[in-house]
């Protein structure tokens, strides 16, 4: 993946990944927020939270859709904010998170939660 980086890039960007979206369509059935490392993951919950909040777009529910895939230190944060995680679901060790569980933390905290939405 490495070595075809910048081709990759180049067809994703033909795809359309990296375009604005298109707001022709306000009005959404559901929104599905896909799991990632950290980071992103908070980063897709603060844009879908903005989106929603300035209006742009409306959906009743939103999806939460990620793996149980074991969390990787620095991939997924700093050791410190990791244990700060697991303590939150009482957990003996970090190393017992899953992306499933990062994920509940973040929508936890993230202003989607007190928007009113059915969240699955």
């Amino acid at each position: 993946m490495t070595d075809n980086c910048e081709k990759i890039v180049k067809d994703l960007e033909v795809l359309g990944f990296f375009s604005e979206m298109n707001r022709c369509t306000k009005n959404f059935d559901a929104i599905c927020i896909l799991g990632s490392n950290t980071p992103s993951m908070f980063l897709r919950l603060e844009f879908i939270s903005e989106f929603l909040q300035r209006q742009w777009i409306k959906a009743p529910t939103v999806i939460l859709l990620t793996g149980e895939r074991v969390i990787t230190e620095n991939i997924d944060g700093l050791k410190e904010d990791l244990q700060e995680i697991a303590k939150y679901f009482k957990l003996d060790d970090w190393k017992q998170l899953t992306e499933a569980k990062v994920f509940d933390y973040l929508y936890e905290n993230s202003p989607l939660k007190n928007m009113g939405l059915n969240v699955v």
